[in-house]
């Protein structure tokens, strides 16, 4: 039995591409079946995602309006009180009265 070194390297060679085809063929399948699940599993969620990306959209405006709010509060806080260093003012509780006997609506205000 003689056999050449060259019949040898291609049957070694053939056998080779047999092996790498049929793993390629099967990682193939596999990411196939993988995806198809996922895709199952997940592409029935599409409406309950996009809800709750909308939601998340509509909080985080809820959230940048109370910040803003927050920082006007803090301005005006902060406006009063300069105000209140530079004249010299001084808080003082304050009643409201509408007199309605007398016809008018007018607007008495009684300093204690």
């Amino acid at each position: 039995m003689n056999v050449k070194p060259f019949e040898i390297q291609s049957t070694i060679t053939s056998s080779l591409v047999r092996h790498f085809v049929l793993i390629i063929g099967v990682l193939l399948l596999l990411l196939f079946f993988v995806q198809f699940i996922g895709l199952t599993l997940l592409g029935t969620k599409g409406a309950e995602i996009a809800q709750f990306r909308s939601a998340k959209d509509q909080f985080r405006i809820e959230n940048e309006y109370l910040r803003s709010e927050i920082d006007r509060a803090k301005t005006l806080l902060e406006i009063e009180g300069g105000l209140n260093e530079i004249y010299e003012l001084e808080t003082k509780s304050v009643e409201q009265i509408y007199d309605y006997s007398k016809g008018d609506d007018r607007l008495s205000v009684l300093v204690p």
